[in-house]
């Protein structure tokens, strides 16, 4: 056999040799999945679901690109890869920066302009990472919002986790009045009025305002009548307390 016809058939059969190999790792009972766990993101019960079904199977076995691509459809998390440590499914993934809109029959993920929906138990499981917006019982976000939730959404989906935002409630979108945004700051006995849109920017700044005058009177938060702010676009108001 000439030299230049042996290359080709060993190629051939190394390639050959590769499946079989490839074939074998994911039919042996190896790295078996007993558990599941994410870093970097919280693991919601979506994420748990999702990532549950792999349990009791090999994990040269499962199908990846099945679980990527489901993982890829929940809005808060981007970038999702999968791995394998002692027993473990692991799942890495970036945050994604976002708010939450929600009342009793929906909830919404906010992120960028962009309205996504999430199931209920999710946005239960997000609270304390995410800014979460209790809306009216019959607001429907989903089709849209209006200019005012938008540009607060918008802005507080930027707002740092060190701001003690965990919670707010929107009124008033009945058209007899103005859109309101009160946003609760148990921490420090106090909340925050937000009825001009254009206000939404120094929602961060004015919190540390409220954090330094809690600072200056020690026992105030704990003690004293809750205080209420108003926040306008050039000034901050205690109308309260």
């Amino acid at each position: 056999m000439k030299k230049s016809e042996f290359l080709p058939i060993l190629s051939g059969v190394a390639l050959v040799a590769a499946a079989i190999v490839a074939i074998s790792i994911k039919t042996l009972p190896v790295m078996r999945i007993d558990a599941v766990r994410t870093e970097s993101v919280t693991m919601t019960p979506g994420i748990r679901r999702i990532l549950s079904r792999s349990i009791g199977l090999c994990y040269p076995s499962i199908s990846k690109i099945s679980i990527i691509n489901e993982l890829d459809s929940l809005p808060y998390i981007a970038s999702p890869s999968l791995s394998y440590s002692g027993g473990e499914l692991v799942l890495s993934a970036e945050p994604v920066s976002g708010t939450i809109l929600m009342n009793e029959n929906s909830a919404v993920f906010f992120n960028d302009g962009e309205i996504s929906r999430i199931s209920a138990e999710d946005a239960a499981s997000l609270f304390g990472v995410y800014p979460i917006v209790a809306l009216p019982p019959a607001m429907d976000v989903y089709g849209g919002v209006g200019t005012f939730l938008s540009e607060v959404a918008a802005e507080l989906s930027s707002v740092s986790p060190s701001c003690l935002i965990t919670w707010s409630d929107f009124n008033n979108n009945n058209g007899n009045g103005p859109d309101e945004l009160r946003i609760a700051l148990p921490e420090l006995n106090s909340a925050l009025i937000l009825r001009d849109p254009a206000s939404a920017g120094r929602i961060c700044e004015s919190i540390g305002i409220i954090e330094e005058e809690n600072r200056a009177k020690p026992g105030s938060s704990v003690f004293a009548p809750p205080s209420e702010y108003e926040l306008y676009s050039d000034r901050l108001v205690r109308i309260k307390g």
